[in-house]
């Protein structure tokens, strides 16, 4: 698995990068409906250059806010389109409390009612989505897995992230 994440969008909303078979996205604030398209390009881009099924792994920020019902029909449709390309998703919203435990459970209560064509599993850490990525996939098994997603969350946190040129 590459060491260095290909960093395809960095934004104050959305940051998209993958490495090895491993499609990382960090929802920062505003989900715009063109944002889909961002992560379908992304996910083609992972696909030709990975040698078996993509994993997903989806970051929420504190800072995010609610799609509106557009945004969130996009995101759904993209998601179904990645039926065999991707083999599992996780999906974690970072923070801790009551309402991160709601939105968590909001989260998981649409993830169940929709289907996508893969296992999508909600997370309320790194960790743990990791965990279960690798667990379930073996291109997202590599030690350096949990480093470098956190790095490239922390990164995508602080804004300081740079596009990789293709």
């Amino acid at each position: 698995m590459a060491s260095t994440p290909h960093v395809h969008l960095t934004t104050d909303d959305l940051a998209i990068g993958h490495w090895g078979n491993l499609v990382m996205l960090v929802w920062i604030k505003r989900t715009h409906l063109y944002h889909a398209a961002d992560i379908r390009r992304a996910v083609d881009i992972a696909r030709q250059t990975s040698d078996g099924p993509l994993c997903l792994l989806q970051v929420v920020l504190p800072t995010a806010v609610i799609p509106d019902a557009s945004a969130r029909k996009a995101l759904s449709e993209m998601l179904r389109s990645f039926e065999g390309v991707v083999s599992h998703s996780a999906l974690v919203h970072v923070g801790s409390g009551f309402s991160a435990s709601i939105a968590r459970s909001v989260v998981t209560a649409i993830t169940a009612l929709r289907r996508h064509g893969f296992p999508l599993q909600v997370f309320g850490s790194l960790p743990a989505a990791i965990s279960w990525l690798g667990h379930n996939n073996s291109g997202a098994r590599a030690p350096s897995t949990q480093q470098i997603a956190q790095q490239f969350l922390d990164r995508a946190r602080a804004g300081t992230l740079i596009m990789t040129r293709r």
